[in-house]
């Protein structure tokens, strides 16, 4: 290598000898994007009296993970490290209680710690059940100085599952969805009130009010589906705004939501005891006065409750609801109202599910409205007869402004993802407009019966239940005549609520489409755990669909909180031998046989967290169960004598591929998935120091890699020389021949596009999807990969978006031929294709994505950045924006108009993270190279060979090195803010040569 002048900066060095004053130390960001367990302090209320009364939130770990982000460090000190960070955490209870009060026991201190995390094990004293917790924290650069405190972040620790519960039970009455209490306060008990929480767990889903209030009208389908004889989970709300001396009246409206057995029916025998009764309820009000103890105001019983059927006819997750407003009561929930006619509450506790199962702190955001949208279009078909099309597939209900009309007049809303067409029939005959056959069994269907007492312009929106929809069928609208407007609907979209991420973006329209259709697929399908579709009976928490997901999710939205809970469930239902299920939790189907294709998401999230945040504490909590995950895999291989003489193993294997004669055997997916998940179950352990683990998922992977090619290489190829066959072989790494692997790596190319432009039909399935279009740009092909997505013949993405009948929106298909096919299997609106998303960030030029994104410790690398994106896109410009392990990454290039070799980079990096940012240039005689204003060189530089020249640049904060090596140019910079420019002048002579 040759050196011009200085090797540049030295990590570590990171701004140079100057002093920091002290402006420059007030000039240091704050920590921001404060979590609790992954849950963000900002979506929920404030807890006491002034505070909004509503959904709090509430843990139940009594060693919580408190993670964060920090921005980037403004100009003059970029480049800073996070040396060590420190945290401080106080219980809020009682009156006269003083924030942040050094001297208060009620504070307690973290140490110092080093080496720094964005995420912290709570390890103070004990937190007390029911009362509030307030934490903040600060960090301190690698010069000593300590940042400022970041806002405080307020929690609410949960009950959990015991004593704290006092008397309630839980009780439950099917034929009923109404259930109320009253309560009396005595004044001087409630001058003493310094807050009220009523905690509540409503199953299969409820509302909740106080004294005529709605405490839950901000969320959607209640609590998370559980498998409910193991856990159930029940929410908190602030109550004190509510409540006054005197009367009070508690009131809960529960649906079947995920328990609903009778549309939902099981389909193979298991142990799980989901009881008789689906509907149920357990609930306690408790009080915390003023000298800090606390006293319970209501509870859940038989004797103190009382029901009644309520307008909801029928709920269903599936079917939809029956609302009849004629059957409404009015002021059912506020203490004036007489309730003597309502019937009895039963005890259920004795069910097996209550009787075993722990009750938890919901551990994931709510579900909320995320948008809503008008129809694009509203035709009308006949009097009171309306087909509305929304433009987008979405998950949701509709939301109607009613105009008056007389009792008993019926409205009713089908939905649907497809307007009528061949082969399923012809728009408009015999009065058929949609297409429901997809939907299969769900009715996805809606009423609403008219009381005649409605206020012209009441807003009704069903309840417990959600459809995946683009088009609306609607009857029955009783404004028809001339002049009447017409119907006053909107798509209500909602989902999990946590953020999404700005994600990719290019100049390129076609993958413009292609991420708009990844977000919105997903965003479809996240109902508090990462469900298949949204729209046909399933909607089931599918594994197979999980892991291959599980990566495009977290680049793409906040699923911290999500994913940890979807852990956790996927452990309650592992079998005492160590295996896991297809579909988590395992209630209605999913095949006996188990495919590890499917299962192996349990250690693919666990490796997804740590890739792209830096977390461990998944493996950490798992570790154990993981490893007797894999003991199974390994009696099943050593059962059969191995990978040779297993004919099949599992049911599914690369499901619904583009041309079935290339799909593997499910053997081979299934081992080629086993080698992948023990590496990064290798990887994981080695990220958390667990050197034992470590060896062994090594070593097994090692050896289960040797059976691999002995069953399954020949003829240098993997299996059939398949898209799926040679892309999982890559991935899993298994041959030690470079020769060989250039090799298969070659004859995957060129069976792709075996006479140059011709070709490039797709022909695998949802597994080799996932790491197709990857391994293709690893080995040089990321071109082949680009035309792949750029083409729009029938299979691709791009036929999704161009083809005649159904073009995608904001959905993606679950079959490459989707508008021929069905109608059994047939969603239009199926994430397991997403994981192409994860080829988008390396496109974008996020090359490394799935490596610890810009952590600063001397076992990681620093990211990788690429101006001009890969495979030889020739994109004028593309973006990229993901939340690595210390805050937000955000990468944008462009190639300058009118300006031939001159690329720029805007490249934002949060505190304590660093990347490598390459320009790839021809070759060249003269460079300049800019950030910002600041000339980092300008001169000749020597390209006659490939070896590695280091420059001398000018001092500036953040900016370590500048390197090139053959014709990539590389800028190392770390923690903060540049505007890169670079600008090449090529060697006219050695082109003319060329």
């Amino acid at each position: 290598p040759r050196l011009l002048l200085s090797p540049g900066l030295v990590l570590g060095a990171l701004i140079g000898a100057q002093a920091w004053s002290g402006s420059e130390v007030a000039k240091l960001p704050a920590a921001v994007e404060l979590r609790v367990d992954g849950l963000d302090p900002k979506q929920y209320a404030s807890l006491g009296g002034t505070g909004e009364a509503g959904l709090l939130l509430a843990v139940d770990s009594s060693n919580p993970t408190f993670s964060w982000s920090i921005p980037p460090p403004p100009s003059g000190l970029r480049g800073t490290t996070i040396k060590a960070t420190r945290y401080a955490v106080q219980e809020i209870s009682g009156a006269g209680v003083k924030a942040w009060d050094a001297s208060s026991s009620s504070v307690f201190e973290s140490a110092v710690l080093s080496p720094p995390s964005t995420f912290v094990t709570y390890d103070g004293p004990k937190l007390r059940n029911g009362f509030q917790y307030c934490y903040r924290l600060q960090w301190q650069s690698n010069h000593g100085v300590w940042s400022p405190y970041s806002e405080s972040a307020c929690f609410l620790k949960g009950l959990g599952s015991g004593d704290d519960w006092g008397n309630a039970v839980w009780i439950g009455n099917d034929s009923a969805s109404l259930l109320r209490s009253e309560l009396n306060i005595d004044q001087s008990l409630y001058e003493e009130i310094d807050q009220a929480v009523i905690y509540a767990s409503g199953l299969g889903a409820a509302y909740y009010y106080l004294n005529g209030h709605e405490l839950s009208s901000k969320e959607f389908l209640g609590v998370g589906w559980t498998r409910y004889d193991k856990r159930c989970y029940y929410t908190a709300y602030n109550a004190l705004p509510l409540l006054h001396p005197g009367a009070n009246a508690l009131g809960a409206l529960l649906g079947n939501g995920w328990r609903d057995q009778v549309s939902f029916p099981k389909q193979f025998d298991t142990p799980y005891d989901y009881g008789k009764t689906i509907t149920a309820l357990k609930l306690v009000l408790k009080a915390t006065l003023r000298n800090g103890s606390q006293v319970v105001l209501s509870h859940s019983s038989p004797e103190s409750w009382k029901s009644n059927r309520g307008p909801i006819l029928k709920s269903s997750i599936y079917n939809g609801t029956r609302y009849d407003a004629r059957l409404e009561q009015p002021g059912w929930s506020l203490p004036s109202f007489d309730a003597s006619s309502w019937g009895p509450v039963p005890d259920v506790s004795a069910e097996g599910w209550a009787a075993h199962a722990v009750l938890q702190a919901q551990p994931v955001p709510p579900i909320r409205e995320i948008f809503s949208v008008s129809p694009v279009e509203t035709i009308q078909v006949a009097a009171g007869h309306y087909i509305l099309d929304f433009g987008v597939n979405f998950a949701g209900v509709c939301r109607l402004r009613l105009p008056a009309a007389p009792s008993g007049t019926v409205l009713t809303l089908r939905h649907a993802e497809s307007k009528l067409h061949p082969p399923y029939g012809t728009y408009g005959a015999n009065g058929s407009y949609l297409y429901y056959g997809n939907l299969r069994s769900a009715e996805a269907l809606d009423t609403y019966t008219y009381s005649g007492k409605e206020e012209r312009g009441r807003v009704w929106a069903p309840m417990f239940t959600y459809h995946g929809f683009r088009f609306l069928e609607l009857t029955g609208w009783p404004c028809a005549g001339e002049g009447c407007p017409g119907p006053a609907v909107e798509m209500v979209h909602f989902r999990t609520d946590f953020e999404r991420f700005k994600g990719v973006e290019f100049s390129d329209p076609q993958l413009n489409a292609i991420q708009r259709m990844v977000q919105g697929t997903l965003a479809s399908n996240l109902m508090s755990l990462p469900t298949d579709c949204p729209q046909r009976d399933e909607r089931l928490g599918w594994m197979g669909d999980a892991a291959l997901s599980a990566q495009v999710m977290s680049l793409n939205y906040d699923t911290l909180a999500l994913h940890h809970a979807f852990l956790q469930l996927i452990q309650d239902d592992q079998t005492p031998d160590g295996n896991l299920r297809n579909i988590v939790p395992a209630y209605r189907y999913g095949a006996p046989q188990i495919d590890p294709s499917w299962t192996v998401a349990y250690p693919s999230i666990m490796y997804a967290r740590m890739k792209t945040r830096g977390e461990i504490g998944p493996y950490l909590a798992h570790r154990e169960s993981l490893m007797q995950y894999f003991e199974s895999l390994w009696r099943q291989v050593a059962d059969a004598g191995g990978l040779k003489n297993m004919k099949t193993w599992g049911p599914f294997g690369d499901w619904v591929p583009a041309d079935p004669k290339q799909k593997p055997t499910t053997t081979y997916t299934s081992a080629a998935n086993w080698i992948i998940a023990l590496k990064q179950a290798s990887e994981l352990a080695s990220f958390a120091n667990d050197t034992a683990f470590a060896s062994i998922f090594s070593q097994n992977a090692t050896a289960a890699g040797k059976m691999f090619v002995e069953a399954f290489f020949h003829n240098d190829t993997f299996l059939n020389g398949g898209q799926t066959c040679v892309a999982m072989g890559l991935k899993a790494d298994v041959l030690s021949d470079s020769t060989k692997v250039k090799t298969v790596a070659e004859g995957l190319a060129k069976r792709l596009y075996p006479n140059g432009e011709d070709g490039g039909k797709l022909s695998a399935g949802i597994i080799g999807i996932r790491h197709l279009f990857s391994q293709l740009r690893r080995f040089g092909y990321g071109d082949v990969a680009l035309k792949l997505l750029r083409s729009n013949d029938e299979p691709s993405y791009g036929y999704m978006l161009h083809n005649n009948y159904e073009p995608a929106t904001t959905n993606m298909w679950e079959l490459w031929n989707g508008p021929e096919s069905g109608p059994a299997m047939n969603s239009r609106n199926h994430h397991m294709f997403s994981s192409v998303g994860g080829f988008l960030f390396e496109l974008a030029g996020m090359v490394d994505h799935e490596g610890p994104l810009g952590l600063l410790a001397s076992r990681r690398a620093p990211l990788s950045l690429r101006a001009g994106g890969c495979c030889d896109a020739k994109l004028a410009h593309a973006c990229a924006h993901t939340r690595g392990p210390n805050g937000e990454v955000g990468f944008c290039w462009e190639r300058v108009e009118n300006q031939n070799y001159t690329l720029v980079a805007n490249v934002s990096l949060p505190t304590g993270s660093w990347a490598n940012v390459t320009f790839p240039i021809d070759r060249s005689v003269e460079l300049l190279i800019k950030d910002g204003d600041t000339v980092l060189y300008e001169g000749e530089v020597d390209m006659s060979d490939d070896d590695t020249t280091t420059f001398e640049v000018a001092p500036t904060d953040g900016v370590h090195s500048v390197a090139l090596t053959g014709t990539d140019l590389h800028i190392q910079v770390s923690a903060g803010e540049f505007d890169l420019f670079v600008q090449w002048y090529p060697d006219h002579q050695d082109n003319e040569e060329d």
